[in-house]
């Protein structure tokens, strides 16, 4: 089965605004990428930071997979495709996406039961293998649409409160030693005296 297919970058140049890409897609589409983030969180890309001539110097890279200033720094297509997804609104950028969870105090397999989509689903998200799609029914809940941050809907509160409250009348119809064994953290089972 064949797997997520990323666009590859057709041309790249700066963009208008300080630390920007304006980058064409093989498919035709162009984005203004704000790489910012990248550029001024992680460690290899302190040169692009320090001197705009050596930003302005971008090129695409060999097969269109990446944009690259000389031999040690470059950036994946893939990478940059996610950005713009994110910046267009069309995904959740996962640090967005890992605020509501926290915000919501919600489990990953809570999460996945209030979006629709399977636990492992969530932790692809949380992880950042799979996008997190804005145009999902299960999620379009999640955004305004003026922002890709994610907002909990009154209707998706009072869900999340009936689906505890389901858990918890679950949990009651089982003792700790009828939970023993079955692979998870359950509580040990507890040695009962017959009197």
């Amino acid at each position: 089965m064949p797997g997520n297919i990323f666009p590859r970058i057709a041309a790249v140049s700066v963009g208008e605004k300080p630390i920007t890409l304006r980058v064409r897609w093989d498919r035709g589409e162009e984005s203004l990428i704000d790489v910012s983030g990248p550029v001024e969180t992680f460690r290899v890309y302190e040169p692009l930071r320090r001197s705009p001539e050596l930003f302005r110097q971008v090129r695409l890279g060999e097969h269109g997979t990446d944009v690259v200033w000389n031999d040690e720094i470059d950036i994946a297509a893939v990478t940059l495709w996610r950005l713009a997804q994110e910046q267009s609104g069309l995904t959740m950028s996962l640090d967005a996406f890992r605020r509501w969870r926290e915000r919501n105090a919600l489990t990953l397999d809570a999460a996945a039961r209030a979006l629709g989509v399977s636990r492992r689903m969530v932790a692809y998200y949380e992880q950042g293998a799979k996008p997190i799609p804005r145009s999902s029914p299960s999620l379009r809940g999640l955004w305004s649409s003026r922002s890709t941050a994610p907002r909990p809907s009154t209707a998706f509160g009072s869900m999340r409160r009936r689906m505890g409250e389901r858990a918890l009348r679950r949990n009651e119809k089982h003792t700790p030693s009828s939970r023993a064994g079955c692979g998870s953290n359950a509580d040990p089972p507890v040695a009962r005296s017959r009197s």
